[in-house]
């Protein structure tokens, strides 16, 4: 484990006030484990939503490159210049995960504070001193145990077991390859496997669909020894593309109900969220019940809403998952929007084009469902009467959602 600190000394503090939101103010470089890093601070906020609620944001950027993810802890502290020592402490972790480790995979990663302080509460305290601001970042990075390992070294290994079939009870075929497997371990793993197992037990080689022997064997490394090591990618720093092969083995661990497996792939996929992956990273965590995932992009949504409206990543939501785009665009605009097919329940606050063209998509999502769905196209029907002025018959609604928003495209 290694471990550093910088002190952030920002002077000229009352400048911020005329900064704008997402306008930002760099520390110099420093080293830490023999990496170079920068804290970002921003007076006025990164995103819109912290703006408008009154906080600052800080972040703790990598500048290195480097040749494989760092396991990091950080902690950021306002310090007290009024020589008491009531700092105020901020240990970073994500709401969503237990450990408090972060990991960093790429040069320009970053973590920290969307929502770190409020400028009021700086301004009117003795944080600010001669119009200086002193902020602390204290970094531990620590070794992991399988950093030694490689994909390599590993799927030899099961290489090995295959070509003697020492210690195999069964053979499962995957896209052609044959891979000798103990029964036992998988059987214990998961009750998917019991069930697989039980249900082929006549066989002597079972298949297993739609999947990478490579992916397959990732699997089988996390059941044998409970480390996951996943393949390197192609470039280093590439924060807006999202490792293949990890969401590969995210779709076998929730196909395979390996929970443990589900939420490192989840932990790690969230390090990929941005401005253009978060639609289909949504995609990806409502297909395959990654309930971390999802909630990581809807809040990524919220706080960075220009960006991720402005994507294709958007634009492909709203014309082929509206429900998604529903979710995305709710959190991106805090609008209180509630469906419920199965209770026939609509609720939608708020009278913006933007709201109308929500529920012109759930009325277009329902109008062809079963008889119970005639309260909820009632309800939004309703709504749409008032917001929309009057019109009444569905295809009056759609000509009134173009009068109302004339940029708008509708598809059938």
């Amino acid at each position: 484990m290694e471990k550093g600190c910088h002190e952030f000394v920002i002077e000229n503090y009352s400048r911020g006030k005329g900064m704008s939101v997402g306008e930002r103010i760099d520390s110099s470089h420093f080293m830490v484990g023999g990496h170079k890093w920068v804290i970002i601070f921003y007076p006025r906020g990164q995103s819109e939503i912290a703006h408008k609620e009154g906080y600052t944001s800080v972040f703790l950027c990598l500048k290195s490159n480097i040749r494989s993810p760092l396991q990091i802890s950080l902690e950021f502290s306002i310090l007290d210049q009024s020589c008491r020592g009531n700092h105020l402490v901020f240990p970073f972790r994500y709401p969503y995960l237990e450990s408090p480790l972060i990991r960093v995979s790429f040069r320009h990663s970053i973590s920290g504070f969307r929502k770190f302080i409020k400028w009021s509460s700086l301004e009117s305290s003795d944080y600010v001193k001669d119009d200086c601001l002193k902020i602390s970042c204290t970094v531990e990075i620590f070794t992991a145990r399988i950093e030694n390992l490689s994909l390599a070294n590993v799927w030899s290994g099961f290489s090995r077991i295959s070509e003697r079939k020492e210690g195999a009870s069964v053979f499962l075929k995957v896209k052609g390859e044959s891979i000798a497997v103990q029964k036992s371990k998988l059987v214990a793993s998961s009750p998917a496997f019991r069930s697989l197992f039980s249900e082929a037990h006549s066989q002597e080689e079972i298949v297993i669909p739609d999947m990478e022997p490579t992916v397959f064997k990732a699997v089988l490394q996390f059941i044998y020894t409970g480390t996951f090591v996943e393949e390197e990618q192609d470039e280093i720093g590439d924060k807006n593309s999202c490792n293949a092969f990890l969401v590969k083995v995210l779709a076998a661990a929730d196909q395979f109900d390996l929970k443990r497996l589900k939420k490192i792939c989840e932990s790690r996929i969230m390090e990929c969220v941005s401005g253009e992956s978060v639609a289909y990273l949504l995609c990806i965590a409502d297909r395959y019940r990654a309930t971390d995932l999802k909630a990581a992009c809807l809040r990524f949504s919220a706080e960075n809403q220009d960006v991720v409206m402005e994507s294709n990543g958007s634009e492909y939501l709203k014309e082929n998952c509206p429900l998604l785009y529903l979710d995305m665009v709710g959190s991106t605009n805090k609008l209180e929007v509630g469906c419920s097919h199965s209770q026939g329940k609509f609720s939608c606050d708020g009278t913006s084009k933007l709201t109308a063209f929500i529920a012109f998509i759930l009325l277009k999502q329902v109008k062809y469902k079963p008889c119970k769905h005639h309260l909820l196209i009632h309800q939004i029907q309703a709504f749409l009467n008032i917001t929309l002025n009057g019109a009444s018959g569905f295809g009056e609604f759609e000509s009134a959602l173009l009068a109302y928003c004339p940029r708008l495209e509708i598809r059938p």
